[in-house]
């Protein structure tokens, strides 16, 4: 988990906004391709006793929710963001790991195209931030 979080971190590093969420979902998906091992486990979810992995989870997690800054989000709707990119990063390199991809269509272009429409469906928050107020419950 850490060197996943050295690899998101080191490409975020003097980035920010857009640029940045390209740079560190590139990173780990890169990270993934190159170490599979390694990113299995960093699959783990966070166990009660092992303090240690979860500060390593939670670093990955406050870096994300750091390059969102950018956008002037509250609070929790960064937490609602972080867990999306979560999945949309997990799910993707975990299809494209089981041979998911099939077809001969180039795979980055699909994941160019699926991180631009997160990062416009940001925008579209900011822009329309009212609409999507956050209600208990």
């Amino acid at each position: 988990m850490k060197k996943l979080y050295e690899y998101m971190l080191q490409a975020a590093a003097g980035r920010s906004g857009d640029d940045a969420i390209l740079a560190l979902s590139e990173a780990y998906v890169e990270f993934a391709r190159i170490h599979p091992g390694l990113y299995d486990a960093t699959t783990r979810f966070p166990n009660g006793e092992d303090k240690e992995l979860q500060q390593a989870q939670q670093s990955v997690v406050e870096l994300v929710v750091q390059v969102l800054q950018a956008y002037d989000l509250q609070e929790e709707m960064a937490i609602h963001l972080v867990r999306g990119l979560r999945s949309i990063l997990h799910g993707f390199t975990s299809i494209e790991k089981r041979g998911g991809f099939g077809m001969a269509i180039d795979i980055d272009k699909s994941f160019s195209l699926l991180l631009n429409t997160y990062i416009e469906g940001i925008h579209s928050i900011v822009i329309n931030h009212d609409k999507y107020e956050l209600t208990g419950g």
